[in-house]
C-alpha cells in the first residue's frame, strides 16, 4: 500500500510541492547523495519517492532505516517556508534534472540532488575553488576563510561551497567584499 493511502490528509494542512519534495531528499537521516540519485533513477521524480512505501523503497536496495525515513518523512512546513525566502534572496532551486545543473558536477562520485543559485550558472566553469570547513568554526578559522575567499575571488576564481554557516559563509563574505565573482554553489556567479 502507498503510503498516500495509508496517511488521511489534515484539515488546514498544505500539500507539498514538487520542490519541497526536491529539498526534502537531503534533510532525510542517512540518504547520501548517492542514495537519492539511485531513488530518482528507480522512481522517476522527488516526490514518487516520498510516497512510496518503505518496502518499496527497500526493494530499490536502500537500507531499511533510511527506507524506513523517506517513508515516515513528513516534515515539510520548514521546507516551504526555506523555498518562499529564494526569490526575496533573488535565488532558486537546480534540480540535477535540470539542463541549467552543471555538466562537470555531475560527473563526480555523489553530484548533490539540487543546488541553491543565485546569479548566471556558466557552463564548462572550470576556475572554481570550493571552500568547506567545520560548522563550528574558531574566530581564526573565520578569518582565515573570509580572507581566502576574498583573495580567490579577487584572482578571478568563483569560490563555491555547500552553503554551510560558518566556514563557507566567511568565504562567501570575503568573496562579495573583493567584488569579484561569488558563487553559492558549483560553477555559478553573480
Amino acid at each position: 500500500m502507498r503510503r498516500s493511502q495509508e496517511m488521511p490528509r489534515r484539515e488546514g494542512v498544505r500539500s507539498a510541492t514538487s520542490d519541497d519534495y526536491w529539498l526534502a531528499l537531503r534533510r532525510v537521516h542517512g540518504a547520501a547523495p548517492r542514495t537519492c540519485r539511485l531513488l530518482l533513477g528507480r522512481f522517476g521524480s522527488a516526490e514518487r519517492i516520498f510516497k512510496a512505501a518503505e518496502e518499496e523503497i527497500i526493494a530499490a536496495r536502500v537500507g531499511r532505516n533510511v527506507a524506513r525515513a523517506f517513508a515516515s518523512f513528513g516534515d515539510f512546513a520548514p521546507l516551504e517556508r526555506e523555498l518562499c525566502e529564494l526569490p526575496r534572496l533573488g535565488a532558486r532551486l537546480v534540480r540535477w534534472t535540470d539542463a541549467e545543473y552543471p555538466s562537470n558536477l555531475r560527473q563526480i562520485a555523489d553530484p548533490t540532488p539540487y543546488l541553491i543559485a543565485r546569479g548566471l550558472i556558466e557552463p564548462g566553469e572550470t576556475s572554481c575553488v570550493a571552500v568547506v570547513g567545520a560548522r563550528a568554526a574558531s574566530e581564526a578559522g573565520l578569518r582565515m576563510a573570509e580572507r581566502l575567499g576574498f583573495e580567490l575571488a579577487a584572482r578571478g576564481f568563483v569560490v563555491v561551497s555547500g552553503l554551510a554557516r560558518e566556514i563557507d559563509g566567511a568565504a562567501h563574505r570575503g568573496a562579495l567584499d573583493a567584488r569579484g565573482t561569488h558563487d553559492r554553489g558549483a560553477g555559478m556567479r553573480d
